[in-house]
């Protein structure tokens, strides 16, 4: 199942799931920087933070290229992976494989729109 389905239901629950995910991993120094680039494009420079929208895209990206990965959602369990479900054992020992219908698949770019569409959408990542 691939990410792009529709603004509702699992996918709008799988999208949220995602950023969550990332946001989560994000640094309070990225944090900031997020918010004052965040701030000087909806308002203009300034903000208190002191940053200037470049510095901040700056932070902004080496996060990003340092952190974002493709995520696999599990649609049974709400669960983001970073990496693509692997085989395991069942009690019996035998090999059970996952099944992709069941996860929606992220690429980087994918998850980079999530987290920074705005900043996107006005040339700044």
């Amino acid at each position: 199942m691939t990410a792009r389905v529709g603004p509702g239901g699992i996918g709008h629950a799988a999208r949220r799931a995602v950023q969550a995910h990332f946001m989560a991993k994000m640094d309070k120094e990225t944090q900031d920087a997020l918010s004052s680039a965040m701030w000087s494009l909806h308002f203009g420079p300034g903000g208190g933070s002191g940053m200037s929208y470049e510095e901040a895209l700056r932070l902004v990206h080496a996060w990003a290229e340092e952190n974002l990965t493709d995520a696999y959602y599990d649609v049974q369990s709400g669960e983001v992976l970073e990496s693509p479900p692997q085989d395991w054992e069942d009690e019996d020992g035998n090999v059970v494989e996952p099944r992709w219908d069941d996860f929606m698949c992220f690429g980087v770019s994918d998850v980079k729109r999530l987290m920074f569409a705005d900043l996107i959408a006005h040339g700044g990542l």
